[in-house]
């Protein structure tokens, strides 16, 4: 800042994550696997058209398991993660500026302020086929989908609290 104004546009990032896994193999083939880990996530953001300057941080913990069943050269695979998020820290300051209208604050800022400072609890199950290996270039087609709910536990606005998302993916790729 410079004789109280704000001269530049800024957004700052920092992540700090601690993951361990485990994998078991069966017959040199994945069979299992495991893992765990802790993120931390601050996000910063100066913008000084709108004289508006937003700040949080969270915490995420999650853990995933992976089942693979190998046959015939093809496999099966079904995997859950799991993700808790809590929120830590938050600002949001703004002027109220001629250029600043209460439709954008009302319409944009708040809301994407309060998205981003809620506490959720997601869940994701996912399911692979991967067909055997073609014999002129050793590539694999799969068949991937996966369900994901993301569910806000605990949110600033009171319209949101117990609110989910639903996600639905299919995917056909090709390992080479």
């Amino acid at each position: 800042m410079s004789n109280g104004k704000w001269i530049n546009n800024f957004q700052l990032k920092n992540q700090i994550a601690f993951n361990y896994g485990v994998q078991i193999l069966k017959d040199n083939q994945p069979s299992w696997a495991a893992g765990a880990g802790l993120t931390y996530n601050y996000d910063g953001q100066q913008y000084p058209t709108t004289f508006t300057r937003m700040e949080y941080e969270d915490y995420i913990i999650n853990a995933q398991v992976k089942k693979w069943f190998n046959m015939n050269n093809s496999n099966l695979s079904l995997g859950f993660n799991t993700a808790l998020k809590f929120v830590g820290d938050n600002l949001l300051r703004h002027q109220e500026n001629p250029s600043f209208t209460n439709f954008v604050s009302r319409n944009i800022l708040n809301p994407n302020f309060a998205y981003q400072n809620t506490n959720y609890w997601a869940n994701q199950l996912e399911v692979q086929y991967t067909l055997p290996a073609f014999k002129k270039t050793n590539a694999q087609l799969y068949f991937k989908t996966n369900y994901q709910n993301i569910s806000s536990t605990e949110t600033m606005l009171d319209s949101a609290k117990g609110l989910s998302n639903n996600y639905f993916n299919f995917t056909i790729g090709l390992i080479n």
